[in-house]
């Protein structure tokens, strides 16, 4: 495995080194966030600190532990907002939604460009993309609902599309991440826990209960299933990758968008409360 300089970060050095240049600092969970952050932020930043920790634990840690420096940590809600989760940690701003991917998702931007490109209406198939996450979306609620610890990282679209939940649960538990779940009896808890709380789930807000990325994963195959039988000509090429789609998505994402969520309120409240210029013009 590779390590750079940022994985050797720990919150007391982080905390240190903003001390030292007597700096506020903006905190976000990796190195996506703080690209997409840097679309709007002024650069490069004069009297403040942006900084990308690798990771939402890393940033809740830093967060936890004292430090006079002024500071704001930015991240995924998850299932935060549906669990209650974080809520006294005053410097943390969660998104609006389960993560920044699926604010980008629901941009009407983005909705008329994929309807324009590929004569594709995500807004009457997100329901059905919605329906093909749930089983992967609960399994994903478990874990932090009962706070399991599994690792989701080694799952491929393939793996969990289409998946009952008992086929889903044994592949995740077969990755050697989650060795300590190894064994029928691990795949049988698993189960019985995702019974428990289906019914719990169906009632939540899908854009809390939704990963953006799953979801990005669902539309992009989707849309290859869709130009199949599509008349269109000639064929509109398509992204590779659910990464590549997420980048028109973030292309496509306006600056209305970005002043209507939760980030930049608090991003705003910080930078008038410690008299900071952050933002690029179009957003003073």
């Amino acid at each position: 495995m590779t390590y750079t300089v940022r994985d050797s970060i720990t919150p007391s050095a982080s905390a240190t080194e903003a001390i030292l240049l007597g700096l506020p600092v903006i905190y976000c969970e990796g190195i996506h966030d703080e690209k997409f952050l840097k679309r709007y932020l002024a650069l490069p930043p004069e009297k403040y600190s942006l900084r990308s920790v690798s990771g939402k634990p890393k940033l809740l840690e830093i967060l936890k532990s004292k430090s006079s420096v002024p500071r704001i940590g930015l991240a995924d809600a998850d299932f935060d907002h549906v669990l209650g989760l974080n809520k006294n940690i005053v410097e943390l701003h969660l998104s609006d939604h389960h993560d920044i991917e699926v604010d980008l998702i629901l941009s009407d931007t983005f909705r008329s460009n994929v309807q324009y490109l590929y004569d594709y209406d995500l807004k009457k198939r997100i329901q059905d993309i919605y329906e093909k996450c749930f089983n992967l979306s609960l399994l994903r609620y478990v874990n932090s609902k009962e706070d399991l610890r599994l690792c989701f990282n080694d799952l491929k679209f393939r793996d969990w599309d289409g998946k009952t939940i008992e086929e889903l649960a044994q592949k995740l538990l077969s990755f050697k991440n989650n060795k300590a779940f190894h064994g029928n009896q691990g795949n049988i808890n698993l189960v019985k826990a995702a019974q428990k709380y289906e019914n719990r789930a169906k009632k939540l807000c899908p854009k809390q209960f939704h990963n953006g990325k799953d979801l990005f994963s669902s539309i992009l195959h989707d849309l290859r299933e869709h130009l199949k039988s599509s008349t269109q000509k000639p064929k509109p090429r398509l992204p590779h990758t659910k990464e590549d789609l997420k980048k028109e998505a973030i292309i496509a994402f306006t600056n209305e968008d970005f002043q209507r969520m939760s980030f930049f309120k608090g991003l705003k409240n910080f930078a008038e409360s410690h008299k900071l210029n952050i933002f690029k013009s179009q957003y003073t």
